[in-house]
Formats: structure tokens, sequence, C-alpha cells
């Protein structure tokens, strides 16, 4: 902006007015700035982002459980008709038939609070 300044005052008075000034530094703080805001972003956006992609259990792993279990919550030991699906290690990409287990939805609620807090 100053240059576009002194551009204009020197066509007004119409003598040319030279510079010497080194940009190399500014330029290179401006590149450094702008590589610290890319990081930034890409970082914020990973913090905002989930571990893994969060994938539902496919059907036959589901009827496997359902079968292991005798269709029974697997913490209370109660029979319930709507049976929910609980990751063990928490880690929602993870949809091995290892991994999964039926609970009723007071239990899968509970469970699913206690992981959160570490206490489970």
């Amino acid at each position: 902006m100053m240059m576009e300044l002194f551009v204009i005052l020197s066509e007004r008075i119409r003598e040319p007015i030279s510079f010497n000034v080194n940009l190399e530094p500014l330029k290179e703080f401006a590149k450094k700035a702008l590589d610290f805001l890319v990081i930034y972003a890409q970082a914020e956006a990973a913090k905002k982002k989930k571990p893994g992609n969060r994938k539902a259990f496919l059907k036959s792993v589901k009827q496997a459980v359902l079968a292991r279990q005798l269709k029974r919550c697997n913490f209370c030991r109660r029979c319930f008709p709507d049976l929910e699906f609980h990751h063990k290690d928490g880690n929602h990409s993870n949809n091995d038939i290892s991994n999964c287990e039926a609970l009723c939805p007071n239990c899968h609620a509970r469970k699913t609070k206690r992981s959160k807090r570490r206490v489970f």
C-alpha cells in the first residue's frame, strides 16, 4: 500500500522515486506464517474428527453374537427384544466378532458411560 502511494505521488510529481528495500525477509516470514496456519488448521480438523471410521456391525456378526449369547444381554443376562451391539474395545472401526457383544439398552448406556470415565 505504501508503494502504491509513492507511485501515485511520483506520477503526480513526475519524478521517479526509487526504493532500496529488501523484501526477502518479509516474503520468508509470510511463507512461514502461511505454513503455520495450514498446520494449525489441519490440527484443529483432526481434533474434531474421531479416530477411525464408525461402522455398524455386519448382520452376520450380529446374528452370530445373538446365537452365542442365546439372545440375552451379555451383562445382566436378561432377555430383551431389542438388544444393542457394543464394541468391547471402544474402537468403532473394529467390527470383528470378538469385539462385539449384545447388551440391553440400560446396560449399554451404563457400560458406555463408564468406559468414557475409564472406570469400567
